[in-house]
């Protein structure tokens, strides 16, 4: 039995190419139009072949604290900093404050899937990582917020993102 299931790890693993692992893509549709690269998570809800969610993006710093009556992200997407707490802890901070998704800005351009802490805690919240570059982007066209230290557009009205391609890499990780 353990062995099955190290082998079905391992077979789930090698569907995803070292080089370029990354699984799915974000539609960014304003202010610009790109298709951003992004590696799921291990945990939360799965991305289904069906439906799109489109809602707009707000930025949540590091989400290592609660962000509720701190950052407004209630139905919208949280774009969240890596580092200083786990990816589970940041994505149970941006569901608690109301957030449909959660984009979480790498700190290097590489892609990896995302695991849990080993808390045993549930999360529904669908959680993406992108590149810094792509995160970067996304945060440049952000309106600016009073306080706000990362760069910012004055003029925007917002940055919208999309999602709801579905990949059967995910579904299969889930499935163990």
């Amino acid at each position: 039995m353990n062995l099955l299931l190290l082998f079905s790890l391992l077979s789930s693993l090698a569907l995803v190419n070292t080089a370029s692992p990354t699984i799915g893509l974000l539609q960014v549709s304003s202010p610009f139009r790109k298709a951003l690269h992004f590696a799921p998570a291990w945990f939360g809800a799965v991305v289904l072949p069906t439906g799109r969610t489109t809602a707009e993006v707000q930025y949540a710093g590091d989400a290592c604290q609660c962000l509720v009556g701190r950052v407004s992200v209630r139905n919208k997407i949280a774009l969240v900093d890596r580092g200083q707490c786990s990816f589970l802890q940041k994505a149970i901070h941006a569901e608690q404050a109301g957030a449909l998704a959660m984009i979480i800005v790498n700190d290097t351009n590489d892609y990896f899937i995302m695991t849990d802490d080993g808390t045993r805690r549930n999360v529904g919240l669908h959680s993406f990582l992108v590149s810094k570059a792509d995160g970067d982007a996304i945060k440049a066209a952000l309106p600016c917020s009073p306080g706000q230290q990362t760069p910012c557009d004055s003029n925007s009205e917002g940055v919208t993102v999309s999602y709801g391609l579905g990949f059967a890499v995910r579904a299969h990780y889930r499935s163990f």
